[in-house]
């Protein structure tokens, strides 16, 4: 069996003994079936992870003894962040996932005018929860060391107005735009803003491309929101980032 990997808000020492979460305790204990003296690894975001071993474990509660801490990490040479209007139902998460194993450096939910979801504070705090258990979950199951930061969901025009010009960016539209072929940057930090199941407005585009951005067309198909996510990840990974490493 792979060794398990399991995230940890609280900064992490070695030879010290941590309390496990209550839902990665029941995952090792009722689910993996493991017990006292099983390894693992555990990672707090700070950098690198660390050797472990489960020091005792009943139904409620699992204590893991910290061992070594090794400095690896998984990160992309890319500084890629994810503009991603808000898509419904399931998609959202799935997005949030798949960006994750991808390697985007940041993720900054988004609403634009043809954005399905519309999301009051207190649903758009619940939903932010919930993304950061599901950017954890990746996290744990790709190898990353450094979860990608979540940031609060914001409209377009705000996103717009407080983004540098000067940085790399493009933002999909499908409507005779250039390929990523026939680009001719070369960023070590790039936004990539992707919009929702009805596209962008004409209106949209227009302050986008005000604001610095790049239009950008991945191909002659129109894609799916949540498609063109992992299509346009994928490309720019294995253009500048690690994918074709």
């Amino acid at each position: 069996m792979q060794t398990p990997r399991i995230y940890c808000s609280e900064p992490i020492g070695t030879d010290t003994l941590v309390s496990l979460p209550a839902e990665p305790a029941r995952h090792l204990v009722r689910v993996l079936r493991m017990g006292v003296g099983d390894r693992l690894t555990l990672f707090d975001g700070n950098g690198g992870e660390f050797e472990a071993s489960i020091a005792s474990a009943d139904k409620r509660s699992v204590s893991v003894a910290i061992h070594a801490h090794q400095d690896v990490e998984r990160e992309s040479p890319l500084t890629l962040n994810l503009l991603q209007a808000v898509a419904k139902g399931d998609n959202a998460d799935w997005v949030v996932q798949k960006a994750v194993e991808l390697g985007v450096a940041s993720i900054q939910p988004m609403l634009t005018e043809r954005t399905v979801v519309r999301l009051s504070s207190e649903r758009a705090a619940k939903r932010h929860l919930h993304w950061l258990g599901i950017i954890a979950g990746a996290c744990e199951q790709c190898g990353r060391n450094q979860p990608p930061i979540l940031y609060p969901t914001r409209s377009l025009p705000e996103l717009l107005q407080d983004r540098p010009p000067d940085r790399d960016g493009f933002i999909l539209t499908p409507d005779g735009a250039p390929r990523l072929d026939q680009s001719n940057l070369s960023p070590t930090a790039l936004d990539l803003v992707i919009g929702p199941e009805g596209g962008f407005s004409a209106q949209e585009v227009e302050m986008a491309v005000a604001a610095g951005l790049n239009p950008l067309q991945l191909g002659p198909r129109i894609l799916r929101t949540e498609t063109a996510t992992v299509a346009a990840v994928t490309a720019v990974q294995f253009r500048w980032g690690d994918l074709a490493r």
